[in-house]
């Protein structure tokens, strides 16, 4: 759950159903809207607040089904490094749209937090 203090008081920006246990999360280091997860049974998700909140806009598995303890965009946001339960470490390519971001993308972004999107 992604939250959003106002007030003292805090609301849910993004609230889903998960199927497994997040076991690590990062912001992208070059776009404001996008995040990753990783996951108890393997998969990496990449989020998009910008584009939806309620399901991640890419999902790649770890064939392994090995839980994703650990993860890590590149500087350049174009990777993403990410290790599972077994030791293996492994490197993704992210598509462009995650890591070149628009001005709609931040406006959109902000739009979520002030609770207008």
């Amino acid at each position: 759950m992604l939250w959003q203090t106002r007030g003292g008081r805090r609301s849910p920006i993004l609230a889903n159903d998960l199927e497994t246990e997040i076991f690590d999360i990062k912001w992208s280091p070059t776009h404001p809207a996008v995040f990753a997860t990783g996951d108890g049974v393997g998969n990496l998700d990449i989020w998009d607040l910008s584009k939806d909140r309620e399901a991640p806009k890419y999902r790649k598995t770890d064939e392994s089904m090995k839980s994703i303890n650990k993860l890590r965009f590149t500087n350049d946001g174009k990777k993403i490094i990410t290790g599972n339960s077994m030791g293996v470490v492994k490197l993704w390519s992210v598509d462009n749209s995650f890591y070149q971001s628009k001005a709609e993308d931040l406006d959109r972004l902000e739009e979520l937090i002030r609770g207008t999107f």
